[in-house]
This record gives structure tokens, C-alpha cells and sequence, in this order.
């Protein structure tokens, strides 16, 4: 049997793609989900959009949050279920803003906004135009 070089193949797959991509934050989009979703009088944290990363590194993750009804909206970044950002908030007179946060990832984890409203009735939370950026375009998986 001949002997193998010193390469190691576990860092590449089989077309020869490096599965080890790490990114740094920046302005060109890596994914993105842009539909509305709506979360309705619920005042815990519900996930609204989640993606699935491939690459590894710095990201800038953004959404635009709008408030729909009354009270006070919220959202935050979460990274495996588990929260990494800043929580946001919207309320009632205030305009759709769209927030940006750098975060760090690693290969398969998944990239999620979550949202709740201050009331169990009559509050709105819209999140969309969720996207994540980086300085480089490798591919991610959009899951929701």
C-alpha cells in the first residue's frame, strides 16, 4: 500500500472545498431570510429565523424589528438557542429599526433572531430582513 503524504485530508471534502472557512465581519451578504414574521402577544422569547452557518469566524448579523400594536417589542440574537446579543426594543410610536451586531460563530451553528412583546394581548413583533455578513461570500444553509 503507498504510504500518504503529510497532507491532511480532513480539513478539505471530497471536491476539494476547505470545510474550515473562517470569515471576518463585514458588508457582503452570507445569508439571508427577508420575510416578516410575526409574533403575536407572547411575552417569553420565540425563535422568528434562524440559519444555519458553514463557515467559522466573525459575522454581522442584522434584522429590522417593527412594532405592529401596541406596548413594547423586543428582540435578541441567539446562537444555538442561546442568547449572544443585545436585547432591542421598539415601542409603540417608534419606527421599524434595523439593528446590526458582530457575533462569533463556528462551522453548523445556527443563527437565530427571537422576539416577544411587553403584553399578552394587543402587542405585535415583526422581525425581517434578517441577514448575515461578512468581508467574503462562502455558502450557508437558510433553514427558516
Amino acid at each position: 500500500m503507498p504510504k500518504l503524504d503529510a497532507f491532511k485530508l480532513d480539513n478539505f471534502k471530497i471536491d476539494g472545498d476547505n470545510i474550515n472557512t473562517v470569515v471576518t465581519a463585514g458588508d457582503v451578504i452570507l445569508a439571508e431570510s427577508l420575510d416578516v414574521v410575526n409574533i403575536a402577544n407572547k411575552t417569553s422569547y420565540n425563535k422568528a429565523k434562524d440559519i444555519q452557518v458553514e463557515v467559522s469566524g466573525t459575522i454581522r448579523v442584522s434584522y429590522k424589528l417593527a412594532n405592529t400594536d401596541f406596548g413594547t417589542v423586543y428582540a435578541n440574537i441567539y446562537v444555538n438557542d442561546s442568547v449572544v446579543g443585545t436585547e432591542r426594543s421598539i415601542g409603540y410610536n417608534d419606527a421599524a429599526q434595523t439593528f446590526s451586531e458582530d457575533i462569533t460563530v463556528s462551522k453548523g451553528d445556527n443563527v437565530q433572531v427571537w422576539g416577544k412583546c411587553s403584553h399578552i394581548a394587543y402587542t405585535g413583533c415583526a422581525i425581517s430582513e434578517f441577514m448575515l455578513k461578512c468581508a467574503e461570500n462562502p455558502l450557508a444553509n437558510v433553514i427558516a
